[in-house]
């Protein structure tokens, strides 16, 4: 999968430090790793980090958190069963983060 973002470096990025980057980058590659309760872990192929879903996105160890489990929507979108919330890229300030579904094209993503 590819997640074209950046600023995902160290074990520990700071909280709303997930932002739009290349997709060419080493950075925006991503696994899918399968959970017991058919959701996903999306775990960065350079740092092995999980991305997670408490406010704004940002990676740290991976665990048995709910906020970093995902399952793949209508329309390419990824929800956070943890709170139904999609991943967007913002209108505003080119930050990736969760909000309610609005069905806009900035909630769409394609794993390739």
């Amino acid at each position: 999968m590819r997640l074209p973002v950046g600023g995902v470096g160290g074990r520990y990025a700071a909280p709303g430090s997930v932002r739009p980057g290349s997709c060419a980058a080493e950075a925006a590659v991503w696994n899918l790793q399968g959970t017991s309760s058919g959701t996903y872990r999306i775990v960065n192929k350079a740092t092995g980090n999980c991305l997670s879903s408490y406010g704004a996105l940002h990676t740290g160890y991976c665990g048995s958190q709910s906020g970093q489990e995902w399952r793949f929507g209508p329309n390419g979108s990824v929800v956070a069963p943890n709170t139904g919330k999609r991943m967007e890229e913002s209108r505003v300030g080119g930050t990736v983060m969760m909000q309610k579904c609005d069905g806009s094209a900035v909630q769409r993503w394609a794993r390739s």
